[in-house]
């Protein structure tokens, strides 16, 4: 049995042994061309790295994270609320990611803003 080397042209010619292509495959470079041992779905040809659309979900989703994290310490450093508010609170930023968040920061927010000592403004 003739055994195929790793150029091209060998490749094309194993491809019309097997097949038993009647047409002419294309005639391609002679250069050698070897498959990485390596090769993998991820490596292959079909991998192009990130698209703009993943980058962009994984951007937000970092972004939700760090917000949550941020809004969680927040509520957990505030003297206002007792264990149970808490514990509450940060139910509700993790079960209802963005929207939760956003409103457990606002009324933290509002809260530690109501409990500030005003100053008078002297004008």
């Amino acid at each position: 049995m003739r055994r195929f080397g790793s150029t091209i042209e060998a490749r094309l010619d194993q491809a019309r042994h097997f097949q038993g292509a009647s047409f002419p495959l294309p005639k391609e470079s002679t250069k050698s061309f070897r498959t990485p041992p390596c090769a993998s779905a991820f490596a292959s040809a079909e991998w192009r790295g990130m698209s703009g659309g993943n980058l962009i979900a994984w951007v937000l989703l970092v972004a939700t994270v760090v917000f949550q994290v941020f809004v969680t310490r927040r509520v957990r450093r505030c003297s206002l609320f007792d264990g149970e508010q808490k514990r509450a609170q940060t139910k509700l930023i993790w079960f209802v990611p963005i929207v939760g968040a956003a409103v457990v920061f606002g009324v933290v927010a509002s809260e530690e803003e109501a409990m500030r000592p005003k100053r008078e403004h002297r004008g």
